[in-house]
This record gives structure tokens, C-alpha cells and sequence, in this order.
């Protein structure tokens, strides 16, 4: 492959315009914030029902992810991107999970929990029928 395109799937460069993004990539394809917005919601599933089947490890990140967005630790809320970039890196592609960008670059991106992501929890919940 190309080196732009190597650099657009690791998220040194926004997958879109290829526009260079600013702090760490943690090899997962980034938008910048004009694309982010072109992208829209249309991409991510619309319902719970849609999300369909999450892994158990997926999960847990998942309830760390809420826990700590309602209740975050320090200073910023979620879950950090670099704890487990590959897992989170999947929940964010599903639209469970977004990025939090700290105001500085001294703290590290963190992942919060979405709507849907709230949702799909508590349908995985073990009480639930699933």
C-alpha cells in the first residue's frame, strides 16, 4: 500500500480529505471534524436492535465505559483509548463508543459511552432478554 493510505487506516491522517491530525493515532482510521460531521449518524446503527451480538470482553469495556462516564475519574470522563485500542477501536466503529479529545495535550484521548451504547448495554444485560 501507499504511504497515505497506510497513514489514513493507522489515524495520522483523517480517513476522509486526508488532512493531518493532531495527537495520537492508536492505529484506528480518525475523521477529522469536517468529515466527522459530513459523516453524519447515517452510518452507525440507528437502534439496540441493530447492533446485534457483543462479546463478552466488548462488554466489560463497555460497563467501564459507562461507569466512568457518569462517574469519570479525575478530571475527564470515559475509559482510556490506549488501555485497550483494539477493543475500544471496535466498539467506537459500531457507534457504542466515541472519542473524548481532552482540552490539552498533556492528558490522553479517553472513549465515553454513546446512546446506543447505553442501549445495547442494557439489552446484553444478563437480566434481559437478549
Amino acid at each position: 500500500m501507499g504511504d497515505i493510505a497506510d497513514m489514513m487506516l493507522d489515524g495520522t491522517l483523517c480517513e476522509g480529505c486526508g488532512e493531518f491530525l493532531d495527537g495520537e493515532s492508536f492505529g484506528v482510521p480518525r475523521y477529522c471534524r469536517g468529515c466527522s460531521r459530513d459523516r453524519g449518524a447515517s452510518q452507525k446503527p440507528a437502534n439496540a436492535d441493530s447492533v446485534g451480538p457483543i462479546a463478552k470482553n466488548q462488554l466489560r469495556w463497555l460497563k467501564m465505559a459507562m461507569a466512568r462516564t457518569d462517574k469519570p475519574i479525575g478530571m475527564y470522563p470515559g475509559v482510556y483509548l490506549d488501555d485497550a485500542p483494539g477493543q475500544i477501536g471496535k466498539l467506537i466503529k459500531r457507534g457504542l463508543l466515541e472519542l473524548y479529545y481532552p482540552h490539552n495535550s498533556v492528558h490522553k484521548v479517553r472513549a465515553i459511552i454513546t446512546e446506543l451504547g447505553r442501549a445495547a448495554l442494557q439489552k446484553h444485560e444478563p437480566g434481559n432478554a437478549a
